[in-house]
């Protein structure tokens, strides 16, 4: 699994900002067949592919664009795939339930200060939002 945001997917795949933006899905699914990977490309609509598929979410908020926001969406993909599911489907659950987590704190915290600890500390609100 690669988690990039869309700068650093433009560096991976030796094309552009603007190149990667237009391209749409076949940038990341593209990059996604050519090396056996499942890439989650991180943007205000998040979009998960394995090279066939392609899922998106929307959960989230900007104040996830901090430096170990991605250690955080890592961890919570690393823990759903060692529970069972397969890399897609961790990597699409763990981008929803991360960015689920990330809206309840930054209800609690704001935006502007929102931390990866705040995210994780609530991805137990996360999961129990999947009941509702």
């Amino acid at each position: 699994v690669v988690t990039p945001h869309i700068k650093e997917f433009s560096r991976l795949s030796e094309r552009t900002v603007t190149e990667v933006l237009s391209m749409g899905a076949e940038a990341a699914k593209s990059f996604a067949k050519e090396y056996g990977v499942t890439v989650l490309l991180k943007n205000a609509v998040t979009m998960i592919t394995d090279g066939e598929k392609v899922y998106l979410t929307i959960t989230g908020t900007a104040g996830q664009a901090k430096g170990g926001s991605g250690d955080a969406l890592s961890g919570v993909i690393a823990g759903l795939c060692a529970s069972g599911l397969s890399v897609t489907d961790g990597s699409v659950a763990g981008a929803y339930l991360a960015g689920k987590a990330a809206e309840i704190a930054a209800e609690e915290y704001g935006e502007y200060s929102l931390l990866a600890p705040d995210v994780i500390e609530k991805l137990g609100a996360a999961f129990l939002s999947l009941d509702k």
